[in-house]
């Protein structure tokens, strides 16, 4: 059995002798130990003794982050020696990221490529640099073996026309430039077990029509939020969705772009934050959601969708921004959805109000199914004050209320509008919270 030396007389006067217990496992156990580190780190126990020194040739997977390294040429010189000097028969993980400094002549596709000569079966590259965006070699979009592909930054997806990844299920394409919208079509026409994907766009990525035809998706979160108003809705493109699997869909896109979805009868879980026109037809498509995030920007938006009946909702998160008179949309839009049983509201900083009036008939879901209503950024506003009563005075089977008061609110107020809700909402719920 090995043993360490001792870092001091003192460490050894009251420790002892260290035993070595790592380098009595075996080195299967040993390898799948050293594959939780960056490479680096595992590389460094080679000098630990004669049987460490080649141990981390053998760990499947080379994960090389710039900020673990001394500088962009010194991540260069270590990828290329450790792919080097690599012996593992399969290659399981390739992750690399490399910082706005490196030299644009890094040959990130070679490493790559041999990546993928082996078997690969996770890559995962995170571009920063201020270079032109890079592509990488045809070989990567026929890789037989891999399962998981994350690019970010600046990465050019230039898809040839033989392209085949039958073994993808999860991609992700963060801020990367594509060729054009048919590099986009045949990279996601090849993946036929493709279940999770996520895109981040960005403003000049070169796609006027984003289609995502995949029937085995199940899980997307699409992004597209420029950092800035330029430019909003004068260059409008368009997204298309016919991925009828879906569960579970994320989107945030406040670019002013159109919106195609086929219908998606499987959808419980979705998120929608859009800037853009919502038709009936879009609505009609996600009707079957039963759990909703909604983030009401426009009148617009508001009006159309307290059209559309959502007879499976049974959570709703609702976000009112803008300056639009809300209730009556909101109450239509509450109206439709008759099973409801959570309702969560936030008001935003930006709000201003209208005096709207209250509606004239009590939302079904209040009578019969709300159990669960909260409400958060609440400022004491006259008219937030009359929705949280009515609310909570007409919803028959309500079992908890909270009120999350502003954190804009001075310590002082936040207390006073506490006290003047515990003493108006006491006597009508015995279930009622204050944070």
């Amino acid at each position: 059995m090995e043993k360490l030396q001792p870092s001091s007389p003192e460490a050894e006067t009251c420790c002892g002798w260290i035993e070595d217990r790592i380098s009595v496992l075996p080195d299967d156990l040993i390898v799948e130990i050293l594959s939780l580190i960056p490479t680096k780190d595992a590389v460094t126990t080679m000098v630990l003794s004669k049987r460490w020194r080649s141990i981390w040739t053998i760990v499947p997977k080379i994960v090389c982050m710039e900020r673990h390294h001394d500088g962009c040429k010194s991540i260069s010189r270590f990828i290329d020696k450790t792919l080097e000097l690599h012996k593992a028969p399969i290659l399981e993980t390739l992750c690399i990221q490399l910082g706005p400094q490196s030299p644009a002549d890094t040959e990130i596709g070679k490493w790559v490529e041999n990546a993928v000569g082996r078997g690969l079966k996770e890559l995962e590259v995170e571009l920063q640099w201020t270079s032109e965006p890079t592509n990488f070699p045809k070989s990567l979009y026929n890789c037989k073996t891999l399962v998981i592909l994350k690019l970010s930054d600046k990465i050019l997806v230039d898809v040839p026309s033989s392209v085949c990844l039958p073994s993808l299920k999860v991609l992700s394409l963060v801020s990367v430039t594509y060729k054009d919208d048919d590099s986009l079509v045949r990279l996601l026409s090849s993946c036929h077990v493709l279940k999770y994907m996520y895109v981040k766009r960005h403003e000049n990525d070169n796609v006027a029509k984003f289609v995502v035809d995949v029937p085995s998706l199940q899980f997307f979160t699409y992004e597209n939020t420029p950092l800035t108003d330029e430019g909003v809705g004068e260059h409008v493109g368009s997204l298309f969705i016919n991925s009828p699997a879906l569960t579970d869909f994320n989107m945030r896109d406040v670019s002013g772009d159109t919106f195609l979805v086929d219908n998606m009868p499987h959808l419980d879980v979705m998120l929608l934050q859009v800037y853009s026109y919502l038709d009936n037809k879009f609505l009609r498509s996600i009707s079957a959601v039963a759990s909703l995030t909604f983030f009401l920007i426009k009148e617009t938006v508001a009006n159309n969708i307290s059209t559309i009946t959502f007879s499976r909702l049974i959570d709703l998160k609702l976000y009112i921004f803008e300056w639009f008179d809300w209730l009556k949309p909101v109450m239509l839009f509450l109206s439709n959805c008759p099973n409801l049983k959570v309702l969560r509201i936030s008001f935003g900083p930006s709000l201003m109000w209208n005096h709207p009036n209250q509606p004239s008939s009590v939302p079904e879901c209040f009578l019969s199914h709300l159990k669960i209503f909260e409400c958060v950024e609440y400022k004491d506003i006259e008219e937030e004050k009359e929705l949280v009563t009515y609310i909570i005075v007409n919803s028959k089977c309500l079992e908890r209320a909270t009120i999350s008061v502003a954190t804009t609110l001075s310590l002082e107020e936040q207390v006073k509008v506490k006290t003047e809700l515990e003493s108006m909402f006491r006597v009508l719920t015995p279930h009622f919270l204050f944070e």
